[in-house]
């Protein structure tokens, strides 16, 4: 068989590798969520607002005394504004509810994907060649600043910090991550488009806590790529207060 007669069976599978990206990027792929956000449906969002933290949160808002008790109240007296009183342990729990009342505030307008190149994409012991460095323990200008020059190379958390290591978490759908000085959980909230651009979004949750000291602190980020082998660019990262 001569070279001109190889070449379509050369080619194949190219072929086949474009058709099966082109399978996987085809939708609409349904909202998922978490089940740490407590929803049974998306109809429930709007009544999970409404539940009660299980602490109430005294402090002010403009001056004035506020109580906050559920998401609803922490989302109307606005998270820029409202100081709460109690000191650093508070504020860490107040935190820490409020990641989950801004993820259920985002699922509210998430959208079923067109399309996805999140399907080979799981939490696992692998995860850090494909997470952002963005999402590395930061807590000075110079360090956030050297994770944003990784990320914009397109380097990934694994290749940023070598040393980091992650295993699969207690619960389904997280992972724990150990580098020096830090341990972080990464935990997957939300699959959907957040954006409207039709493409499939991943918002993820990150606890960081020192192992030296007693800092500890939650953020919220929504990640995507557009293409299955790439690293999740950082989309957003939500203003927690």
């Amino acid at each position: 068989m001569t070279t001109d007669q190889l070449r379509p069976f050369l080619a194949l599978p190219l072929l086949l590798a474009a058709l099966a990206t082109a399978r996987s990027a085809s939708g609409p792929y349904p909202v998922q969520w978490s089940p740490k956000l407590g929803l049974k449906s998306l109809a429930d969002i709007d009544a999970r607002l409404h539940r009660s933290f299980g602490d109430v949160f005294e402090g002010k808002l403009n001056g004035k005394p506020v109580t906050v008790s559920n998401c609803a109240e922490y989302l109307a007296d606005s998270r820029e504004h409202f100081a709460v009183a109690g000191g650093e342990q508070a504020f860490i729990v107040l935190h820490s509810d409020a990641v989950d009342c801004i993820a259920l505030e985002a699922l509210k307008a998430a959208r079923p994907a067109k399309a996805s190149y999140l399907g080979g994409f799981h939490l696992n012991a692998s995860s850090l060649t494909y997470l952002s460095p963005l999402l590395a323990p930061a807590v000075s200008n110079e360090q956030l600043a050297k994770a944003r020059q990784a990320a914009s190379s397109g380097d990934s958390w694994q290749r940023f910090v070598p040393a980091a290591r992650a295993k699969p978490a207690r619960q389904a759908g997280a992972i724990n991550v150990s580098q020096p000085n830090w341990e972080t959980t990464i935990t997957e909230y939300g699959r959907a488009d957040f954006t409207g651009d039709g493409l499939a979004d991943l918002l993820v949750r990150s606890d960081y806590a020192a192992t030296k000291g007693t800092y500890r602190n939650s953020r919220l980020f929504l990640l995507s790529r557009k293409n299955e082998t790439a690293v999740l660019e950082v989309v957003k990262e939500y203003n927690i207060r």
